[in-house]
């Protein structure tokens, strides 16, 4: 209690001082830090599916053709399709671009090996690769 009374101690005013631009130093960079994330996680593509997917076979084949609409605010170019481990590249750009800007679509067909889904009305799930990210999604098979 000497030190409190004594005059050479440091005064309540200077910690309370102090406490504050602390206080106020360690707001400003966690508030900075939540914008930074904010405006990182606004900024991306959000890819959607467009109608159903369907398998398609043709004695030798099995082609996954897949509709996508870019909805996000990033374009999103799409690179490959992967069933069961096996990833294979784009057979064919049916309609649109590999690179699928804001507002777009484009339908994609993708060749597989075999019958890999050998009854008719059967579903598969698949997953769509792309620059910002995987999209799963499920195409049934068609006579």
């Amino acid at each position: 209690m000497k030190l409190l009374r004594s005059r050479k101690a440091i005064s309540y005013g200077v910690v309370v001082a102090l406490i504050t631009i602390v206080a106020l130093a360690s707001a400003s960079v966690i508030a900075g830090w939540i914008v930074s994330v904010g405006t990182r996680a606004g900024k991306q593509a959000l890819l959607r599916v467009a109608g159903s997917p369907v398998i398609q076979f043709d004695n030798a084949y099995s082609y996954v053709i897949v509709s996508i609409t870019n909805i996000g605010n990033t374009p999103a170019t799409v690179t490959s399709c992967i069933y069961r481990g096996v990833t294979v590249s784009i057979d064919q750009v049916l309609s649109g671009d590999r690179l699928i800007q804001p507002g777009a679509s484009a339908t994609f067909r993708f060749r597989f090996t075999g019958d890999i889904c050998p009854t008719i009305g059967d579903t598969r799930e698949f997953t769509l690769v792309t620059d910002q990210g995987n999209l799963v999604f499920t195409a049934y098979r068609q006579g």
